[in-house]
C-alpha cells in the first residue's frame, strides 16, 4: 500500500489546519468569540491541529457557515442578530434628551430647596 493510515490521518489533519487558517483569516473580527483575531491567529499556527480544533469550537462564530468567507458580500451595512426587527430601536439621543430632563428636573428641585423660605428676612434686621 502506497499511504498509509498514518499519511491519510496526517493528510486530514493538515487539511483541518489549512481550513482554519483561512477560515480564521476571513471572519469579521466582531464576530469571533473569546479572544481577539491576532490571537486566535497566533494559536492557530502555533498549536497546529489543536489549534484548530480550539478555534473550531472556541473562536468560530456560532452561526458562521462551514465555507471560509462565505454569508454576505455586504460588509459595509451593520449585521443584526435574527429576531429583533419587531423590538424599538433607540437612539443615542433619545437617551440623551430623557437624561438632561431628568437632570433639569432634579436642578431645579434643588436650586427650590436652597432657596430660603421666607423672602422677607431682610426686614427683620
Amino acid at each position: 500500500m502506497l499511504v498509509g493510515a498514518e499519511g491519510v490521518i496526517g493528510f486530514v489533519l493538515f487539511a483541518l489546519w489549512i481550513w482554519a487558517l483561512i477560515d480564521c483569516i476571513s471572519t469579521d473580527s466582531d464576530l469571533i468569540r473569546n479572544l481577539p483575531k491576532g490571537v486566535w491567529l497566533i494559536i492557530v499556527i502555533i498549536l497546529f491541529d489543536l489549534g484548530a480544533i480550539l478555534w473550531l469550537l472556541l473562536g468560530r462564530p456560532a452561526n458562521k457557515h462551514w465555507r471560509p468567507a462565505a454569508g454576505p458580500a455586504d460588509y459595509s451595512a451593520p449585521r443584526r442578530p435574527r429576531g429583533i426587527e419587531d423590538r424599538p430601536q433607540f437612539h443615542a439621543g433619545d437617551i440623551t434628551d430623557r437624561r438632561s430632563e431628568e437632570l433639569n428636573q432634579r436642578l431645579a428641585a434643588w436650586e427650590a430647596a436652597q432657596k430660603p423660605a421666607d423672602d422677607d428676612d431682610d426686614d427683620n434686621r
